[in-house]
């Protein structure tokens, strides 16, 4: 579901909520609604809420808002945004970071953007979180590891720090602005010397800064690459994108295509239809329904595991189609 907004921040339209917040509140459709409030000042928009209202299950929420005055000639806020909004929860919310200074507030506010709503399954949390103790210590181990080689190889003049969790990260402005339009308006829009990074985990960007600045990416499993394909997507790094996408394809099996089919169906579609030729072609439908992958996805997308069997089908009826083509040209 991709939403379009464009939202006029009236004052006459402030209410008082229950949070005791001056807030603005807009639904979107009848499953989800935006809030706007003032934490700081009043009728000053500091942070934003994308409530659920009934949609059930883990969703990906990802989009870019821009807050602008009411000419719409003064952008205050660029805000892009890659938010998991897990089942037990109804809102996800964004601080509004500033562009510059502003003390003073305008009669009315305007926000243009848009949502993307993606539905998530099980296979897309593999990598994200450390889930035992022992794992997050190997984590922060590899981290130090990390930080130790950065500075000494790539500390020299950075001018920023990209900032994950309990990681910051020097870099220099030109490099990733070279390489990434949404780190080149990133920089262009934010003043501040350390930045946050707030919806991939460290261990991914440390190996995103990596790829940037070598071109090459260390330990690179099928998780990672996972993880990175979403990274590669959000900050629009195409050669990563494609390094992930290939090394996804090349280590396809009846145990991980599914898993790979459902990240393409969200951010690539070539993954997505190279996944299924795959599963048309090398897989048999028996084995394929013992898979845990194809389990999560039948019992919580029943219409998207529908839509694969329906494009299998599809698929080996056009490969029986060319062949009796071919034998009759024998």
């Amino acid at each position: 579901m991709d939403i379009e907004i464009k939202w006029n921040l009236c004052r006459s339209d402030i209410i008082y909520d229950e949070r005791n917040l001056f807030v603005w509140r807009e639904n979107l459709n009848s499953e989800l609604s935006v809030v706007c409030g003032c934490q700081e000042k009043p009728y000053i928009p500091d942070f934003i809420e994308i409530h659920r209202n009934g949609i059930v299950g883990d969703i990906l929420l990802s989009g870019n808002l821009q807050l602008f005055t009411e000419d719409e000639n003064n952008c205050l806020v660029d805000k892009l945004f890659f938010q998991l909004l897990e089942d037990n929860y109804s809102l996800t919310r964004m601080d509004l970071k500033y562009s510059h200074n502003f003390t003073e507030s305008a009669r009315s506010f305007l926000i243009i953007g848009n949502i993307s709503v993606r539905e998530y399954n099980e296979k897309l949390k593999i990598g994200l979180f450390c889930d035992s103790d022992s794992e997050e210590n190997e984590c922060i181990s590899e981290t130090d590891d990390f930080l130790d080689s950065w500075y000494s190889r790539f500390s020299s003049y950075t001018d920023v720090y990209l900032r994950c969790g309990s990681v910051s990260i020097p870099v220099h402005k030109k490099e990733l602005s070279k390489c990434s339009p949404v780190f080149a308006s990133m920089f262009e829009n934010i003043t501040e010397d350390t930045i946050d990074i707030d919806y991939i985990d460290a261990p991914t960007l440390q190996a995103m800064l990596t790829y940037v600045y070598t071109g090459k990416i260390d330990n690179f499993t099928d998780a990672l690459a996972s993880d990175l394909l979403f990274a590669a997507h959000n900050y629009q790094l195409g050669q990563l994108k494609e390094v992930c996408s290939n090394h996804l394809k090349r280590n396809l099996n009846i145990n991980n295509v599914i898993g790979i089919i459902s990240i393409g169906d969200l951010i690539d579609p070539g993954l997505k239809d190279y996944g299924l030729k795959f599963l048309s072609s090398k897989c048999k439908i028996s084995e394929m329904e013992l898979t845990k992958d194809w389990k999560i996805l039948e019992k919580n997308r029943q219409e998207f595991a529908l839509e694969i069997l329906t494009t299998i089908e599809d698929l080996r009826k056009k490969d029986l189609q060319e062949m009796r083509k071919k034998l009759s040209l024998i």
